[in-house]
Formats: C-alpha cells, sequence, structure tokens
C-alpha cells in the first residue's frame, strides 16, 4: 500500500482506488495489531485501549478549547521525531550488544516516554490544522 500511494499518488485521489487501498490498510493494519495482542493478556490489552482512548479524547478536546496555537510546531515536531528516530536507532544498536543494566532500562523508559510526548504533540497539532479556527496555519 505504501509503495502504491508513493509511486502512483493520483490513486488516493480516485474513486473507487482510494476506498480499497483504505481497505487493504485497514486490513494490513488489523491483522499487524491482532498478532502484536497475542502476545499479552486480554486485561492488559483492554487497559491499554482505555487509557489510549481517554488521551486521545482529552488531548482533543484540549486542542479545540486552548488559546495555544500549535500550529506553528510542525518543524518542531519533524525534529523532534528525527531526534527519536535516531535515538531508537542507538537503543536498538545498544541491545544488539546485549546492552543491560540500570542505565539501558532508564533509556528505554526514555524512548517510551518521547514517543508518547510526540504522539500527543502530533494529535494536538493535527486536530487544530484539520478544525482551524483562530489558528496561525489552517488546513
Amino acid at each position: 500500500v505504501a509503495a502504491v500511494s508513493s509511486c502512483c499518488p493520483f490513486l488516493l485521489r480516485r474513486f473507487p482506488e482510494n476506498y480499497i487501498l483504505l481497505g487493504v490498510l485497514t486490513i494490513a493494519e488489523s491483522m499487524l495489531v491482532g498478532f502484536a495482542c497475542l502476545r499479552y493478556s486480554t486485561a492488559s490489552i483492554l487497559l491499554c485501549c482505555g487509557l489510549t482512548a481517554a488521551v486521545v479524547i482529552g488531548l482533543t478536546v484540549f486542542a479545540t478549547r486552548t488559546k495555544t496555537d500549535f500550529t506553528g510546531f510542525g518543524p518542531y515536531l519533524v525534529s523532534f521525531l528525527l531526534v527519536l528516530t535516531l535515538f531508537g536507532l542507538v537503543l536498538s544498536m545498544m541491545a544488539s550488544f546485549h546492552a543491560t543494566g540500570f542505565v539501558f532500562n532508564g533509556l528505554e523508559v526514555l524512548y517510551a516516554a518521547g514517543g508518547a510526548l510526540a504522539a500527543s504533540v502530533f494529535l494536538i497539532f493535527d486536530t487544530q490544522l484539520i478544525l482551524g479556527g483562530g489558528h496561525e496555519h489552517e488546513f
């Protein structure tokens, strides 16, 4: 799906091809999530689902109600995502050399927190772009 959307972007704007690609992407993503969920208990999956829903609803309400404009944060978000990606690559290399210990575990927690922060700010950023309003950049 990614190759088709990269090589033939016009297909994403034509009916019914766009719905077919969306369906294929949805099925592939649901299979990925399903296989990942096989490794965890039902209670932990439901807990994560509930926490994610609460965070998304809370951040969406915040993005619609706040006077702070997050639409100008685009370049900073891309920079943060690049740093987070490179940090993940370094952690992967460290893990391949069997790095363990208190410092490595702390770096993993820091990486997870950075990913959660990035996803949260991206959600606010995108929500404000979509909804428009009195913000600097509107969708």
